[in-house]
């Protein structure tokens, strides 16, 4: 009888333990980064801008594709604007920035939210997402973004958040959107909605993870479709991977409009782009997008 009481206390000292969490802490050391990269099929339909109300109208669908968006959250509370608070089983950061350049004006909003579950190393929701919005100048015409990934039934450690073993749509749930219209001409803007979601592949503090509609599986990291760049100068430096096949470079505006274009040799792992406005834009090669702002 004292044996059993004896286990039994041992067992509940277990599954009571205090963890950072408990304290008030944070249980990674920052700043750490939650990135998602997902395949995605998303519906296009046209939008249009009715110049007497002055609002964008959205117009017949226009085609269903694939395409890869990413989704990436960096805490980091040495950034301006940034807030991170720890209360009871909870953590939330938030970061808003704005920026103005010449040509576009606009804001981003990152969030991160972790409910943890009491006592044990288990996190029952985490959710990371980006969300901006801004107006272009140039091309008389606005545009807004909104992206957000919502995992659970996660493990955690003081390096990294495991996933379970199971698939994209059972333990992953995906909102994404984008839309830009332009203020002068009808039908020159479009709107994308999500319609489901194929693969996703975490990253950051998660170890390198694949998930499908089939299972979960942690993996190397390919550098073949990596993409590196910097702002120097008013000119964007790339950096990537040689290829045994030639590839094209491209940037875009955040309302999707495709400025300029570089081809890539066999071999190469460079490339600059002269000089730029100020501004934000997207660069593209491969299947990897990355977002840079290039300043005066």
């Amino acid at each position: 009888m004292w044996i059993l009481s004896t286990i039994a206390i041992l067992c509940m000292t277990t599954s009571l333990r205090a963890t950072p969490v408990d304290s008030g802490k944070c249980p990674w050391k920052l700043p750490f980064t939650l990135r998602g990269t997902f395949l995605v099929e998303q519906q296009l339909l046209h939008v249009g801008f009715n110049s007497t109300t002055g609002q964008c109208y959205e117009a017949d669908p226009w085609v269903a594709d694939s395409v890869l968006v990413g989704i990436g959250v960096t805490v980091d509370t040495t950034l301006k604007g940034a807030s991170l608070v720890i209360r009871g089983d909870t953590l939330r950061y938030q970061r808003q920035i704005g920026y103005s350049g010449e040509f576009d004006s606009g804001g981003e909003d990152f969030r991160v939210w972790i409910v943890f579950a009491p006592n044990s190393d288990s996190i029952r929701t985490l959710q990371f997402s980006v969300d901006s919005s801004g107006e272009s100048f140039q091309y008389h015409a606005d545009w807004s973004y909104s992206g957000s990934a919502f995992l659970f039934g996660l493990t955690y450690d003081s390096a990294s958040i495991q996933c379970p073993q199971l698939g994209v749509g059972q333990m992953l749930s995906l909102q994404c959107e984008k839309r830009y219209c332009h203020h002068i001409g009808p039908g020159d803007g479009h709107k994308s909605t999500l319609l489901g979601t194929y693969s996703a592949d975490l990253s950051g503090i998660f170890p390198p993870t694949h998930l499908t509609n089939g299972t979960s599986a942690v993996r190397e990291v390919t550098q073949l479709r990596s993409l590196s760049i910097r702002s120097l100068g008013g000119s964007i430096e790339c950096a990537f991977a040689s290829s045994p096949n030639p590839r094209t470079l491209e940037v875009f505006t955040p309302l999707g409009v495709r400025i300029t274009e570089q081809s890539i040799a066999v071999g190469e792992t460079s490339a600059t782009i002269p000089r730029l406005p100020s501004g934000l834009y997207f660069i593209h090669m491969e299947g990897a997008l990355v977002k840079v702002f290039v300043s005066e």
